[in-house]
């Protein structure tokens, strides 16, 4: 009889995981929409970002703390704050952070994805967008007025402190 082998977290890739309350939760898979769109994101908050001494990244991790064992996520889309991203010993970006931008994948939704706006701001993240490809909506959060308090655009301007960028432009 031949043995199972029994994957440990060293097998894993843990750049498709994030890591909640200590549990490892897989990221969906993207759609060609969803990494159009974050795309477009990446290319609209570089430029945006750059004459702030802002630096915007695609799925890089966020450590909770900088210790070993600490909570992590990957938002779609990262900002550093004007002095660049302070790094962790595993590479991961470590807060303050200006900016992190989640995609929604299908079979998400605001509500569920709320959540997860609410702890980056308890992270030290000051803003946070929640896109909508479908209804080509965003839902914007500020670490001023707190997760509880979102504002929904369907046009207009999203803003996190300095940055802007038009959200017409995103679903050009």
């Amino acid at each position: 009889m031949a043995s199972q082998l029994v994957p440990t977290i060293h097998d894993i890739d843990l750049g498709r995981y994030e890591c909640i309350d200590g549990v490892l939760i897989e990221k969906p898979v993207p759609t060609i929409t969803h990494a159009s769109l974050q795309k477009r994101a990446l290319t609209l908050l570089s430029s945006a970002g750059e004459p702030l001494g802002m630096i915007a990244l695609p799925e890089v991790s966020l450590n909770q703390k900088a210790v070993e064992r600490s909570d992590w996520m990957t938002p779609d889309v990262m900002v550093s704050d004007a002095n660049g991203f302070r790094e962790a010993e595993n590479g991961h970006a470590l807060p303050p952070v200006a900016l992190a931008v989640e995609i929604l994948s299908p079979g998400q939704s605001f509500l569920v994805m709320r959540e997860k706006a609410e702890r980056y701001l308890a992270w030290g993240v000051r803003g946070v967008w929640l896109i909508d490809p479908e209804s080509k909506a965003a839902l914007c959060f500020s670490s001023d007025i707190g997760a509880g308090s979102g504002h929904l655009i369907f046009d207009g301007t999203l803003r996190a402190g300095d940055l802007s960028i038009q959200l017409s432009d995103l679903f050009r």
